[in-house]
């Protein structure tokens, strides 16, 4: 007994573990919450703009098709129909429908996108809202018809002829190329943009 306790070592009286940095932990989170106040601010500060110019066209596309602004309809009579405004304003269509496609088509399942994934788009990227002194456009989904997808893509701010006056595009997705096919519906013929069918 006397040898094992010359070989023990000393009693040891229990020992409190190491104090835990908790205010460096406080301190990160701090930083980490005035970085994200500061993100939030600055993408709030560029998306609520964007947002609101997009309503104001929706609404301002909406009372055209309506006819309950007088105002809307006159500043429309006023102007003249320029055929490389409707050029571009096809071209901005046919590009959101192609990104569309591109980014929503796949991940949702081969599902045609609608009006939320537009107006998604829309948002994040103002200039697919087309421009009031240009033209903009609205679209809607259509039934497919033998189509992968198709959409009715309606004219506003391009003058009184194709004010309110609808093309198909009938669209299909190859891989990431997107192919897109114009046809009439109400616009006079010699109004259409260039690579659309008279049907």
């Amino acid at each position: 007994a006397a040898a094992m306790a010359s070989h023990a070592g000393p009693m040891r009286g229990n020992t409190a573990p190491p104090s835990s940095n908790r205010s460096g932990c406080i301190i990160v989170a701090v930083v980490l919450a005035v970085v994200g106040l500061v993100m939030v601010g600055i993408l709030a500060a560029v998306a609520i703009p964007a947002y609101q110019d997009y309503v104001k066209r929706a609404k301002m596309a909406q009372t055209g098709q309506s006819g309950q602004a007088p105002s809307t309809m006159a500043q429309q009579n006023v102007a003249a129909f320029d055929a490389g405004n409707m050029q571009k304003t096809d071209a901005l269509a046919r590009e959101l429908l192609t990104v569309a496609m591109r980014q929503f088509y796949v991940a949702n399942g081969n599902t045609c996108p609608d009006t939320y994934e537009f107006e998604t788009l829309q948002v994040r990227h103002s200039r697919y809202q087309g421009n009031e002194d240009s033209g903009w456009f609205g679209v809607d989904p259509a039934t497919p018809d033998g189509a992968q997808c198709a959409y009715a893509v309606t004219f506003f701010g391009l003058g009184p002829e194709v004010l309110g006056k609808t093309l198909r595009y009938e669209v299909k997705l190859n891989g990431q190329d997107v192919d897109i096919v114009c046809r009439n519906i109400d616009l006079p013929p010699d109004h259409l943009p260039p690579h659309c069918q008279l049907i």
